[in-house]
């Protein structure tokens, strides 16, 4: 086998503390815009892609 299943753990062990940080950092972002999505759909639609996308990374 030649990655791990789970993409942030392979960002933290292959990239280190400072990519590890980096990644946490996107996240923390993210949950932040989420509470600035607006009633439009295509936020909404954007906001939902990248979470589908996210949840994937923990399980591929």
């Amino acid at each position: 086998m030649n990655h791990a299943h789970n993409v942030f753990l392979e960002v933290a062990l292959e990239g280190g503390l400072i990519e590890a940080a980096l990644v946490m950092f996107y996240l923390v972002v993210v949950v932040q815009r989420l509470s600035r999505v607006s009633d439009r759909l295509l936020p909404r639609l954007s906001f939902l892609s990248i979470c589908v996308v996210l949840v994937h990374s923990t399980v591929d």
